[in-house]
């Protein structure tokens, strides 16, 4: 497989007020973001709720992206756990469907060592019939993933197909080395330094924002894509304004009514971390109108 350079949006996962998947509010998702230019998606990362996420209805959820996908991008699941014992499980769950990798944080209930990480990450190699993909989430899971241990893990499977990271000095060292295998992805997810990123040659960037600014990241995309990394950082900056008014009355709140407001039905947001007013919503709607998202 390979991944293009440009962006890859975390989807978001529309979900009823019982937890029960929306398939059609996804399709239009994926159909906007796939239109916005995305290279890839991520179905169930930490944007959508794979930690959240009712177990019966995950096998559902990857259904329905593959089947819109439909073969013009790949595919990539989140399938992150605390022990492999629970990942293997999960991936039960992803057993013959047509996706190009799984996604895994390192264990996340308590801190882990290097070694541990190393074991955890071949363990998931052995046990896995896709690719596998690290995501490097230090700030949730207190655990860092650092180059030695990709050396490592390496040394040991095949398997390990990439990383998210926000980490740019890491990000750079992987492409710049020349011990990591050529198909090794470096996506970067430092959503306040893409464009200073891409012009080191780190130029696929993964975010969940992206969902929410289908108009503002296709721009994105398009500058950094023909050089105009001025115009590009201008388009950057209203995303990420966005995103810090968006957090002055809570990130999955505020994303869960511009996801509305977009057009896309259901609750997009853990069941405790949303209101369902209308002061909420006309907030949201006003700052995706003064950043230029919507028009007035």
């Amino acid at each position: 497989m390979i991944i293009k350079a440009g962006f890859i949006p975390a989807l978001g996962t529309p979900v009823d007020e019982n937890g029960v998947f929306l398939p059609e509010s996804y399709e239009k998702q994926i159909n906007d973001m796939l239109d916005a230019g995305a290279v890839a998606v991520l179905v169930l990362g930490s944007m959508g709720m794979m930690y959240a996420i009712r177990q019966d209805q995950y096998r559902r959820i990857v259904e329905t992206a593959i089947r819109v996908v439909n073969g013009r991008c790949p595919v990539l699941v989140g399938a992150m756990d605390n022990s492999l014992w629970r990942v293997k499980e999960r991936l039960g769950y992803l057993e013959n469907l047509d996706i190009d990798g799984v996604v895994l944080t390192t264990p996340y209930y308590y801190a882990s060592t290097p070694d541990e990480i190393v074991r955890f990450y071949t363990g998931v190699a052995e046990i896995s019939s896709y690719d596998v993909y690290m995501y490097d989430l230090q700030v949730v899971t207190q655990s860092k993933i650092t180059y030695p241990i990709i050396e490592k893990v390496l040394d040991k499977t095949d398997k390990l197909k990439g990383i998210k990271t926000g980490d740019q000095a890491l990000a750079r060292t992987l492409i710049r080395s020349t011990k990591i295998p050529p198909d090794f992805h470096v996506v970067y997810s430092g959503l306040d330094t893409v464009d200073v990123a891409y012009q080191w040659g780190i130029t696929t960037y993964l975010d969940g924002m992206f969902t929410c600014t289908p108009h503002l990241s296709g721009e994105l995309d398009k500058n950094l894509t023909i050089g105009d990394y001025i115009k590009a950082g201008e388009y950057l900056d209203r995303i990420l304004n966005l995103r810090n008014d968006m957090a002055k009355i809570g990130i999955f709140n505020s994303y869960k009514h511009a996801m509305n407001i977009l057009g896309y039905e259901g609750f997009h947001a853990p069941d405790y971390c949303f209101k369902n007013n209308d002061d909420d919503y006309q907030y949201t709607r006003s700052i995706m109108i003064k950043h230029g998202e919507i028009d007035g």
